[in-house]
């Protein structure tokens, strides 16, 4: 057994992460036909390369490589690849300037993203966006306390009983088990 959709994978994620990629900032106005003047265009030249430096810093501080490699490596497989930035509260650093959060990236299987829209193609249009996620019912409940849950209403939260969609169809067949011998 050769399996050649394993190349046709390998071989698509290499031509596509093997393009450097970086965020560059340039100054819009700057230039000989500026009329701002020269200590202006030094200036915002400046700027411009503070913003790069800042981005390839925020690109090693988010791993963006490693991201970028889960998400092609999705898109190939899946058909589709979800890239999700968050602010994260958790983070605190810092000895001389103290700070608390960073800002934090994940990919997100296709299966685990709704929208309003299925037909619109473009992300921010959408009215909204539900990500599902799996989360321990402890820290449900902590999540809830947390934002003002108490008594009956913090105690309606409780496990998922029904797993019958955790399944394959064998899963719901019995008879279909004892034919085939299959253990569920």
């Amino acid at each position: 057994v050769f399996n050649i959709v394993k190349m046709f994978v390998t071989n698509k994620k290499s031509n596509v992460l093997n393009q450097n990629i970086k965020m560059v900032f340039s100054a819009a106005e700057t230039g000989k036909n500026s009329t701002l003047g020269e200590e202006a265009n030094i200036h915002l030249t400046e700027g411009a390369n503070m913003y790069t430096d800042f981005a390839y810093s925020l690109w090693n501080e988010l791993d963006q490589d490693e991201l970028n490699d889960i998400c092609v490596e999705d898109a190939a497989t899946n058909g589709t690849g979800f890239l999700h930035y968050y602010w994260d509260n958790d983070v605190k650093g810092g000895e001389i300037a103290p700070y608390k959060g960073a800002l934090r990236g994940e990919t997100i299987d296709a299966l685990n993203i709704f929208v309003s829209n299925p037909q619109e193609k473009d992300i921010q249009k959408q009215q909204w966006v539900i990500i599902s996620s799996r989360m321990e019912l402890a820290a449900v409940k902590a999540m809830g306390e947390k934002n003002g849950l108490k008594g009956t209403a913090l105690a309606l939260i409780v496990p998922d009983d029904d797993v019958s969609e955790e399944g394959y169809d064998t899963y719901r067949h019995p008879a279909m088990v004892e034919q085939f011998g299959l253990v569920c």
